[in-house]
């Protein structure tokens, strides 16, 4: 499937990529990755969440031709780094009316980056709500997960906590639940340890969103959507805690 609506009105638009083979030119990737991307439309506005890395810019025009919305209001960058944003330029050239809705540190990183214009960017508060028509956007901060500017996105009434990387997965998978998705669990251990641990006492203060909300549905920005949240979220306590196993572990090498 190209598309999947996940709730009422709001499809899951990304692509995938199998073939790439490394992220960051350092993680490898043995199944590959998905940027995940998500349509939102309420009854007086329409709104992407996230967009895909430049290479797949096609693949997400195609899905959005599909779901036959012609026109974006906004575009929400939860995340500078450009597997998320790096699609930004081309949507404002073919959306001319659209604004992008991001926050403070993050509007600086896309004019640094993107060189996308001041005027085109429209810098939202803490827990700013942004009403399409049925449809509200909230816009949570959750700094260090993993970068500095990075923030999760809530839309209430479906219940779905868009959490940018914040469990993520590199698997392509931009469609899927991790319920269907039974090498979930491993790739999301995969995916903390190498892209989310370093940043581990800041990232366990944003676990707080899932006791101030009652979230059905997280979806992040790589891989599964996790329709039975509480499963990715006690792996995370687990690794986030501090409590130790007595393991060793011996690495070596050898001709």
């Amino acid at each position: 499937m190209s598309v999947r609506e996940i709730a009422p009105r709001i499809w899951a638009v990304g692509v995938n990529h199998p073939e790439r083979k490394t992220f960051d030119a350092l993680v490898p990737l043995p199944y590959g990755t998905s940027y995940n991307s998500y349509l939102v439309q309420g009854s007086e506005a329409t709104a992407l969440i996230d967009s895909v890395d430049p290479e797949k810019f096609g693949d997400l025009l195609g899905n959005l031709e599909e779901v036959g919305i012609p026109k974006l209001d906004y575009i929400v960058a939860n995340h500078a780094e450009q597997d998320h944003s790096g699609s930004i330029p081309e949507l404002l050239k073919r959306n001319t009316q659209a604004k992008v809705l991001t926050n403070q540190r993050c509007a600086a990183f896309l004019g640094d980056l993107l060189h996308i214009p001041a005027e085109r960017i429209h810098v939202v508060k803490d827990e700013e709500e942004v009403d399409l028509g049925g449809k509200i956007l909230k816009f949570i901060p959750a700094a260090w997960a993993h970068w500095p500017e990075t923030m999760f996105t809530w839309e209430p009434s479906s219940r779905i906590l868009f959490s940018c990387d914040f469990m993520g997965a590199h698997l392509p998978t931009a469609q899927s639940f991790s319920s269907e998705e039974p090498r979930t669990g491993s790739e999301l251990r995969s995916y903390y340890a190498t892209i989310m641990m370093p940043y581990a006492r800041q990232i366990s203060k944003h676990l707080d969103v899932f006791d101030k909300y009652s979230v059905a549905l997280v979806a992040p920005s790589h891989g599964p959507m996790h329709d039975k949240p509480e499963e990715p979220l006690s792996l995370y306590r687990r690794w986030l805690g501090e409590e130790l196993s007595k393991d060793v572990v011996v690495i070596y090498v050898s001709m």
